[in-house]
């Protein structure tokens, strides 16, 4: 007797796991991240007022969107051996030309009615317009428009860390971009919930299953290239003593 091992996520007698683009090429309303949220490592990732702050015009960060230059890579930016901190602290500033593989036109922040449990703040979706560009734009575009494949994005971004009620929170200090990743740092920043969500007729699209779902993985999932390179260092206490800056993703 033979058997088949195949992808659950999506049921596709429900919803086509394809993405579609617009006439001007931009695959619309991806979820790029969250706050209010937990990621991968268990983490709570806190929509606080500085945080807010980040999405106003005045920052760079901002600056990149409304300037037309905010691009993405494919995976984030790896320590190479023997590299100092500081060195590649300067490098996850930077987006390099040669792993570009989109280009992000739009951010969005959206509130939804899905609470984590325990928490009486909303998740937060950051949801963004992209468009497959650079070297590695064929490589996005196939997986984006392949029915099977699921597709992540994973934020790149500098945080401090607090402990809040013997909890562990991550508050955003510096957003860089966007990286397309193997696997999400958090479980619903990925095509597939996107196109759940952009397909049903219920305005908050995830459903109670859907949540439950994202919540377990980010407890217990195993984040791949999510969670990766300086998050070592965040988690066994490391810090660069210069700037005291931890990077994210």
């Amino acid at each position: 007797m033979s058997r088949v091992y195949k992808c659950t996520t999506l049921d596709t007698n429900i919803y086509s796991g394809a993405m579609k683009a617009g006439p001007d090429g931009y695959y619309n309303n991806i979820i790029l991240g969250a706050l209010d949220v937990y990621n991968s490592a268990g983490e709570y990732y806190a929509m606080a007022d500085e945080v807010a702050a980040l999405f106003d015009s005045s920052t760079g960060f901002m600056s990149k969107i409304e300037s037309g230059y905010l691009k993405s890579e494919m995976g984030h930016p790896k320590m190479m051996p023997g590299e100092k901190p500081q060195a590649f602290l300067a490098r996850a500033r930077r987006i390099t030309e040669k792993n570009v593989c989109s280009f992000i036109k739009e951010i969005r922040l959206e509130t939804t009615t899905l609470k984590v449990a325990g928490k009486d703040k909303p998740i937060i979706l950051i949801r963004g317009d992209v468009k497959p560009a650079g070297p590695h734009a064929q490589l996005i575009k196939d997986v984006l428009e392949d029915e099977h494949a699921n597709s992540a994005y994973s934020i790149r971004a500098f945080t401090s860390i607090e402990t809040i009620n013997g909890e562990r929170v991550k508050v955003l200090s510096e957003v860089i971009s966007f990286d397309w990743v193997t696997q999400p740092g958090i479980a619903m920043a990925n095509k597939f919930a996107s196109v759940k969500r952009m397909s049903t007729e219920d305005s908050e699209g995830f459903t109670t299953e859907d949540h439950s779902v994202a919540i377990d993985l980010t407890h217990g999932f195993s984040t791949g290239e999510g969670i990766m390179c300086l998050e070592d260092f965040a988690t066994g206490n490391i810090e660069v003593t210069v700037k005291r800056e931890i990077i994210d993703w």
